[in-house]
Formats: C-alpha cells, sequence, structure tokens
C-alpha cells in the first residue's frame, strides 16, 4: 500500500533558561504535540483544517458561544467537525474544557435547527507511546515529529452522544489556562482517564458496562444503543518534516450514529437537553442563545 503524505506545521519550540520560558516551552509542546495529531487525523479522513496548532480565530464566535472545531469534512453528504485530543500511553488521560464541551453541544443543536444539513460532531483520541514512553517535552521539534511517528499509536473515535456519556462518569478538576482558549485563569475540565478510555479499544465491549453502573435513562437519553462501530487499521502515512517518517499503521477504533438514527438522536438531545446540562455539568449556551432555558430536573 502506497503511503499517504502528511507536512505537518509546527511552532518554532524555544529553549527554556527560566520558569517563564520554560512554561512558554511546555505551552508550545502541547500546541505542537497536537498540530501532529490533527494534521495525521486529516491524512486519513481528509477535510481541512480550521485552525492551525497554535491558534486563530473561531468559526462561530458571540458572546459565550464560540465553535472552533480542528477539522471540517463531508463525508456521505454530512457535515463533519473533528475534536482531536492526544493523550500518552503513560499518561492516558484526556482533559475537556467543559465550555468548549458546552459550546460543540450548541453548535450541533443550532445546526440540526437547519433543514436539509445533517451535521456531526466528533472527537478523536489519539494515543500516543507506551507505559514507559518519557520525555516527549524534552525533544526539539524534529525528534518530536519523528518520536510521534515511531510510537505506538491507537485512534478512537466517539460521536458527540457518545462522548457525553463518557463525561457522566468524568472527574472534574481546575486548571490554570491564563493563555488558553478562552483567555482565563481557571478552567474547570472533564478528566476521562484510562477506565473510561481503555474498554473503548476492546472489541467486544458492551457501552452499559463503561463507567460506574448502568444508567439507563441516560443511555436512553443518548440514544447509545444505536451507536455502530468499526476496528479498523489504519494505511502508513508518511511524515514530511525537515526529515522522512513513517507513521506505521495502527488500530482504529470509529464509533458512529447511523444515518437512519441520525433524526432520533437530535429530537432526544432537544427533549431532555437540560436534564444532560444540568447533570453533566456544562453549560446551556444553547438555551441562552434561543431563550429555551426552563429549568434543571437531575437523572
Amino acid at each position: 500500500m502506497k503511503p499517504k503524505v502528511m507536512r505537518p506545521r509546527l511552532k518554532r519550540q524555544i529553549k527554556a533558561d527560566s520558569i517563564e520560558t520554560a512554561n512558554q516551552r511546555s505551552m508550545i509542546f502541547k500546541r505542537n504535540l497536537s498540530g501532529f495529531f490533527v494534521h495525521l487525523y486529516k491524512s486519513i479522513y481528509g477535510g481541512k483544517i480550521l485552525i492551525d496548532p497554535w491558534g486563530n480565530g473561531f468559526l462561530t464566535q458571540a458572546g459565550d458561544y464560540n465553535f472552533r472545531p480542528d477539522i471540517e469534512r463531508i463525508e456521505d453528504g454530512e457535515i463533519v467537525f473533528t475534536e482531536i485530543k492526544a493523550t500518552s500511553g503513560r499518561n492516558l488521560k484526556i482533559g475537556l474544557n467543559v465550555k468548549q464541551t458546552s459550546n460543540n453541544l450548541c453548535e450541533f443543536l443550532v445546526r440540526s435547527d437547519e433543514k436539509g444539513v445533517r451535521t456531526m460532531i466528533d472527537y478523536g483520541f489519539f494515543k500516543y507511546g507506551q507505559k514507559n514512553s518519557v520525555g516527549f517535552q524534552k525533544l526539539n521539534n524534529s525528534k518530536l515529529v519523528k518520536n510521534l511517528a515511531e510510537s505506538r499509536n491507537r485512534l478512537t473515535i466517539v460521536p458527540i452522544n457518545l462522548l457525553l456519556y463518557l463525561i457522566y462518569f468524568a472527574s472534574v478538576e481546575e486548571r490554570n489556562q491564563t493563555s488558553s482558549l478562552f483567555g482565563r485563569d481557571s478552567q474547570k475540565y472533564h478528566i476521562l482517564n484510562r477506565n473510561l478510555l481503555g474498554p473503548l479499544e476492546n472489541p467486544e465491549i458492551n457501552l452499559r458496562d463503561i463507567g460506574r453502573g448502568y444508567k439507563p435513562k441516560i443511555l436512553e437519553a443518548l440514544c447509545l444503543g444505536d451507536i455502530g462501530v468499526e476496528h479498523l487499521i489504519s494505511p502508513p502515512i508518511k511524515v514530511n518534516y525537515i526529515r522522512e517518517s513513517i507513521v506505521q499503521p495502527f488500530p482504529i477504533s470509529s464509533y458512529f450514529v447511523p444515518k437512519e438514527k441520525h433524526k432520533k438522536l437530535i429530537k432526544s438531545l432537544r427533549e431532555n437537553r437540560e436534564e444532560l446540562v444540568g447533570n453533566l455539568g456544562l453549560i446551556d449556551i444553547y438555551g441562552k442563545l434561543t431563550g429555551k432555558v426552563k429549568h434543571d430536573l437531575p437523572f
């Protein structure tokens, strides 16, 4: 099989010689790490990258309403927006900004209001390296790209309704985000750990077994019984960045909402929006935007 080609755009790394520059270097590393996997995802599934790895404006912006996905593509007549997250095999923990998740849910509902336009928002979770993989932050960009390309990679793709289910069982933490997406000193994050992410790699997994106990009403509200899954192997990817590297084929677990179940999901999310938002600790941006805010009814 002829390898596909990716040419990642990364921000120039700096030397850390103080606490301030060390923090800047760490920020650049995180953005470059994200940038590498955004380009890797695009090389597999196509589409267009909507922002560069170190940040440009929003696709939609109005007050609290800020929609800024990583990739947009057309698949079987459906517009698909994708958020990319990456975690090391050693850490296996992904942080989801609460405000970003709230905005993504809002955008999904807003676009579902538009007749004739079928839209999906999904998340691509990359796992790189192994449990003993360390030291990626200390590498210059050339070595970082080479090590990421040659590490043991894995990708799990989840649609927004499955993401919301995972969030129900996630822990919450505050992070100092002075230079983050929304420019505030502190941001709230849902944390998906290995107990939530690991089972999704299992071809025999039953989604009801994820988390702490069976939650039938949430499963029904999120239409999880309709979710399909494909377990695939990626094509080899040639990486052109100073030196040439090859990303060897790696496993992909792709969860999806079948076309014929799309309207059912939208209807259920509209009917259960307030309850879901309240119980997941999200912001009801859609309710504020449309004036459809009533009250919170916990599950």
